[in-house]
Parts: C-alpha cells; sequence; structure tokens
C-alpha cells in the first residue's frame, strides 16, 4: 500500500525504493498503489553486425560476418525487490542481460 508519494530513494543499489513510502495492507485488502507504478534503472545495449562479400571466382563468393552484442559492454542491474516484507526490500540484487558476446562467421557460396 502506497503512503506517499515519493516512492523513490537516493536510487542507489542498497536503496533504490524509499521504505517509508510503503505499507502492509490488512489481511484480505488490496494496497492502493497502481500497477506497474514503479520503475527499475533504465536498461540499454548496442548490438552491432558488419559482413563483407568478397568474389573468389566468376560464381563463387566469400561472406565474412562479425556480429556483437552488447558492443560496448554495460553494465545493466535489474530491477528492485518489491516483496515488501523482505528485509531486502527496495534493493537492487540482480543483473540484467548478457556481457559482451562476439561471434564470427564466414561463408562460402558456389
Amino acid at each position: 500500500m502506497k503512503i506517499s508519494d515519493d516512492v523513490y530513494g537516493p536510487k542507489t543499489l542498497a536503496s533504490h525504493l524509499n521504505r517509508a513510502a510503503f505499507a502492509q495492507p490488512a489481511p484480505g485488502a488490496f494496497g492502493t498503489h497502481k500497477r506497474n507504478g514503479v520503475e527499475g534503472p533504465g536498461f540499454w545495449k548496442i548490438d552491432l553486425a558488419v559482413s563483407r562479400l568478397v568474389p573468389v571466382a566468376s560464381t563463387h563468393n566469400l561472406e565474412l560476418r562479425v556480429e556483437v552484442f552488447n558492443l560496448l559492454n554495460n553494465f545493466n542491474w535489474g530491477n528492485p525487490n518489491l516483496n515488501f516484507a523482505a528485509g531486502a526490500f527496495g534493493r537492487i540484487n540482480t543483473l540484467e542481460g548478457d556481457p559482451r558476446i562476439m561471434q564470427f562467421g564466414v561463408k562460402y557460396a558456389f
């Protein structure tokens, strides 16, 4: 249940949400906070694919390909813990996304 409109704390890993802005609703009752009303930290990544077609003979081609996922290796934090009964309420304990992944490919067409 929401008590205050200031639901965000200092937005650090240890206290992303303001615990004093929430309270446990009465047993059998619903809370007053709207659904999806809390946002976690932002998420972004850049994916890149580069390919080059090299002619080998009149009817033969060689394709060289490089693909990079999360090009800048950005570190994305997960969403805060929303279980009010937990001691870790409002803390961010998880990661989202993958680390940088690179893959190379060669295709010979004839």
